[in-house]
């Protein structure tokens, strides 16, 4: 409570130079909190607000300070004060043990007010749950010692089959007590202690004044890891091995370890012993330098919050596609806020902004191929779609495209047109000042992005193929009436990727009004993201056709 919201926050508290949070204000890093909490936890998770540093303040002074947060989150998103309650609010002070005890008090209630609280589950679940605390000192488990230990267990409660170990794992990874994935390569490993898993990364991830003191024997390699974020074995080894730590069993971990971080996005591998570290990379973007080539229209993913966390997940992802970096001379083409990306002899650039994740493919000559970019964003959204899925949490974007008088990541953000606006041939431009205003063609800048369809014709051909919808759906019939081919006409006119998996899920070979019918109630708020005009379509006001 020390703090003004409007006074950045100080080199002291955290190294932000050369970070896309450098200038930050303490009211940037509230309200970033509260959208993260909003969109990685749950709209209606409960929020127990504490300031501290309370005893030189009135009572008035407490309340203006609430306040002042409160207006803060109206101004941005005035969903995020679902998140607050009066009630829930507490300004504590030194060894203001009153406080405290309320605080204490606070949390007890929260916790039974929510939804999980009372769920039934299987008695033998609490036996594991024991097992997982009393071993935790072991850090990491094989699957095989958990196997072991419930083949003692009488017969009554013993786990019957592997799923069954599974699915209780997967309980335990959903509340943090323990990290597990049933995967490839990770399904054999159970992280018992999350926070010390925690700490491995935080500690690779050191701040440069800790490093200074801890690492100075390893000063040149570990400038070079702050500056590009690519770490040596080497400088890893002496990381874990720095007098601070209090335990040595990350060396001793090193490959589990290491697998979980590149499976949660942390790092990706580089090639034998080195990796990549996204969050430390402090290289700039020179956008002059990729200006000049025959590209695409930019695609924008737009998100609600600082999409830092998604992006750096998304980069380490497609490293593992694996989709080859680009190079420049003897450096990667990897910056703090793009990459660069080589497929089909096209270049990928994927970027971000304070809140966007834009998609550019180049070529060095010629033009650009649409059914290359048009891959590129489909395995972009693929990853995206398992990124969203690491701890339930639902990455909420919008589509959009980038005008044409701005460059790719330029910051530019009035210039995102929503992708809804794009269901007529041409429109003038709604984001450029008045001396700037031009014309838009639709098709130009969406045919890098989703196939469009000229007649009913093709629409025909294409619902027998996996091209337009997917390899799952097969929706064309005799049964089908113009009025259905119609309707799908106008929707894939203005598809989106909602429109594909929407068919897949639910249009099979019968009438398209009874299912739509049927669905309606998942269609509208299930997974997909349809535009209000889409929504029109399949579901149009009573009274029209």
């Amino acid at each position: 409570m020390e703090k003004k919201f409007d006074d950045k926050v100080g080199e002291e508290v955290c190294s932000q130079a050369g970070s896309i949070y450098q200038g930050w204000t303490h009211r940037d890093y509230l309200t970033f909190w509260a959208k993260s909490i909003h969109q990685y936890s749950s709209e209606k998770a409960p929020v127990i607000l504490v300031a501290t540093h309370a005893e030189k303040k009135t009572e008035k002074e407490k309340t203006d300070f609430f306040r002042e947060v409160w207006k803060t989150l109206e101004m941005k998103d005035k969903s995020l004060q679902k998140h607050l309650d009066k009630s829930m609010m507490f300004a504590v002070g030194f060894h203001d043990n009153k406080c405290i005890k309320k605080i204490k008090r606070s949390i007890s209630d929260t916790v039974q007010q929510l939804d999980y609280w009372a769920e039934k589950l299987p008695l033998s679940w609490a036996i594991f749950e024991k097992f997982f605390q009393e071993k935790k000192y072991l850090k990491i488990i094989k699957k095989g010692i958990l196997r072991a230990f419930n083949e003692a267990l009488p017969q009554e409660i013993k786990l019957e089959t592997i799923e069954d170990i599974n699915i209780m794992l997967l309980f335990f990874h959903d509340f943090r007590e323990i990290l597990y994935f049933n995967q490839e390569l990770l399904k054999e490993i159970i992280i018992l202690d999350v926070q010390w898993f925690a700490d491995a990364f935080k500690n690779v991830i050191t701040d440069k004044n800790h490093a200074e003191e801890d690492l100075f024997e390893f000063a040149t390699e570990w400038d070079q890891f702050n500056e590009t974020g690519q770490l040596t074995d080497t400088l890893l080894s002496a990381i874990w091995n720095k007098k601070s730590l209090k335990n040595k069993e990350y060396l001793e971990h090193k490959e589990d370890i290491m697998l979980y971080m590149g499976r949660l996005g942390l790092l990706a591998k580089l090639g034998d012993n080195k990796w990549y570290v996204p969050c430390m990379n402090k290289r700039p973007f020179p956008a002059k330098s990729f200006a000049s080539y025959p590209a695409s229209s930019i695609l924008c993913y737009v998100f609600d919050v600082l999409p830092a966390g998604i992006f750096q997940r998304l980069i380490t992802s497609c490293m593992q596609i694996p989709w080859k970096l680009n190079s420049n001379s003897d450096e990667l083409c990897i910056y703090q806020t793009v990459a660069v990306f080589l497929y089909e002899n096209h270049n990928i650039l994927i970027g971000m902004t304070r809140t966007e994740i834009q998609l550019q493919v180049f070529v060095l000559e010629g033009e650009v191929d649409k059914s290359t970019s048009q891959q590129v964003k489909r395995k972009i959204d693929d990853i995206l779609k398992i990124l969203s899925e690491t701890f339930h949490a639902d990455s909420k974007y919008a589509l959009a495209f980038k005008c044409k008088d701005t460059g790719f990541c330029d910051n530019k953000e009035s210039s995102v047109i929503n992708e809804s606006e794009f269901t007529k041939p041409a429109f003038q431009c709604s984001s450029c000042a008045i001396e700037r205003k031009h014309i838009i063609n639709s098709k130009k800048i969406t045919k890098y992005w989703r196939q469009e369809l000229d007649n009913e014709a093709e629409i025909s051909q294409a619902m027998g193929t996996s091209e337009v919808l997917s390899s799952g759906s097969n929706v064309h019939s005799e049964s089908h009436t113009k009025d259905n081919f119609a309707k799908i006409l106008k929707l894939l006119q203005i598809a989106t990727d909602a429109v594909r998996i929407c068919f897949d899920k639910f249009f099979p070979n019968e009438d398209l009004e009874k299912t739509l019918k049927e669905n309606e109630t998942d269609i509208r708020r299930g997974q997909f993201r349809f535009q209000p005009p889409q929504l029109e379509i399949l579901f149009p006001p009573q009274g029209t056709s």
